[in-house]
Formats: C-alpha cells, sequence, structure tokens
C-alpha cells in the first residue's frame, strides 16, 4: 500500500503541478479581463472618379498637433491599416504620386475600435486642370468654378490648396468661414471666405511645409491644422467645426 501511495504522489507531482499552474493562469486571466483590443483604422484609398483601389499610397496616422504615430502603404486593391496607441482624435494623410495630397477631417477612435475609412483621391496634375475640376464633385460650386476662379492667377512653382468646412459630423456645409493660410516665407496672409458649400480655394500657395491653415465661423470654435503645398499640385484639407461654448 504504501509503495502505492508513493506511486500516486509521484504522479501527482509530474501531473497536478502543470495542472495547477494552467488553472492559476486561467484564474489570472479572469482577474485581469480579457486583452485588449488595439484602436485600428482599416480602410481603402480609391480614384475618386473610377473608385478603383489606389494601390502605392503612403498614409500617416497624426493626431491634431502634427505628432505621426503610424503609417502605412496602400496594397494592390487600396486596402490599409493603421494603429492608433489609444482612443482619442486623429488626422489621416495620404500621398501618392499623380493624386492630390489628402488629409482627412479628424477621426474619434474609441478604445478598442476598428474604425472603416475610405479616402477619395482626384488627380492633381495642374497641366490636366480642367479634369481635376470634373474630379472635384465633392462639392458642384467648386467643381464649376476651380477652373475660372484660378485662371490668370496661378503661379509657376506654387499650388493650389482647396477643402470643404463642414459641421463636426460632417453633414452641413459652413459658409462664410474665414479661411487664413500663413504662408512660409513670412508673408502677407491669404484670407478667403467659403462659398454656399462650404468650399474655400487658394489658387497661388507658394510650397511649404507645416502652414498654418486658420479656420474661423460665427457660432464655432477657431479651428486650425497645419498643411503641405508641394510646387505643381493641388493639396485637398477639409476642416470640421466645433459648436463654440
Amino acid at each position: 500500500m504504501s509503495g502505492g501511495r508513493d506511486h500516486t504522489r509521484t504522479r501527482c507531482r509530474s501531473e497536478c503541478a502543470p495542472r495547477l499552474f494552467a488553472g492559476l493562469a486561467a484564474l489570472a486571466a479572469l482577474a485581469l479581463g480579457p486583452a485588449a483590443r488595439a484602436q485600428e483604422i482599416d480602410g481603402v484609398v480609391v480614384d475618386l472618379r473610377t473608385g478603383v483601389g489606389v494601390e502605392g499610397a503612403r498614409l500617416w496616422l497624426h493626431d491634431t498637433l502634427g505628432a505621426t504615430y503610424d503609417s502605412a502603404r496602400s496594397d494592390a486593391a487600396g486596402r490599409f491599416r493603421l494603429r492608433a496607441p489609444e482612443a482619442g482624435l486623429y488626422l489621416l494623410s495620404v500621398r501618392r504620386e499623380g493624386y492630390a495630397d489628402i488629409t482627412s477631417p479628424s477621426l474619434e477612435v474609441g478604445a478598442g475600435e476598428q474604425v472603416a475609412f475610405r479616402m477619395e483621391l482626384p488627380p492633381t496634375s495642374l497641366a490636366n486642370l480642367r479634369d481635376i475640376s470634373d474630379a472635384l464633385a465633392v462639392n458642384e460650386r467648386l467643381r464649376r468654378g476651380i477652373v475660372p476662379a484660378c485662371r490668370g492667377r496661378l503661379r509657376p512653382g506654387h499650388g493650389i490648396l482647396v477643402g470643404v468646412v463642414r459641421t463636426r459630423r460632417g453633414r452641413e456645409p459652413v459658409a462664410g468661414a474665414r479661411v487664413r493660410l500663413l504662408p512660409p516665407d513670412g508673408g502677407d496672409a491669404q484670407v478667403t471666405v467659403t462659398d454656399a458649400g462650404g468650399a474655400y480655394l487658394f489658387c497661388a500657395v507658394p510650397p511649404g511645409v507645416d502652414m498654418p491653415v486658420e479656420v474661423f465661423a460665427r457660432g464655432f470654435r477657431v479651428e486650425a491644422q497645419p498643411v503641405e503645398v508641394r510646387a505643381g499640385t493641388i493639396a485637398w484639407y477639409d476642416f470640421r467645426m466645433r459648436p463654440a461654448g
């Protein structure tokens, strides 16, 4: 009998200990709760005119102060994935040769949330400005007005800055908003006013990085973000306005 008990003890040492440790690990996992899911933005980049995915677009995820947290390149179908370090408001910028440099309105990402996002890129070569006006169909007045508005105002070595100002939820355009661009060379600020569709347009912007753009509208907080404009391209930056107070 004694030998049988010793054999049982020996077998339990070899078999019971792993089971005990596994049980403790399971209890610890229950105590800590489920593993936190990362905040992710799963999206697609498409050509604005054709709806076809754009391969090789470079994307950056950054906060409203300009700090960059992740980057990616779209695949053959235009798909991409970016990870946010924590819940909060983020901006998504995209660049692809032959298309406008686009920065999204602010995206609110919740803890552990996966956000689906679609970015539509308009072609940008100033040599094909008439084609671009057809591509900018997001705003009818902008589509009809960009070519005549910029005729005679384009300057060699400069670019165009364009976009739409909307309410925070992105549903309503904000007409009559004052948009101010501060050039990188310290020159005079350029100022324009949004039209009935919330669109603004600067036709001759000197190239630069992190140029401040500020938007003022009655009943809303002042919104600002840095923009980048390259020579011979159209940069598109939208703004979403938050109610004052």
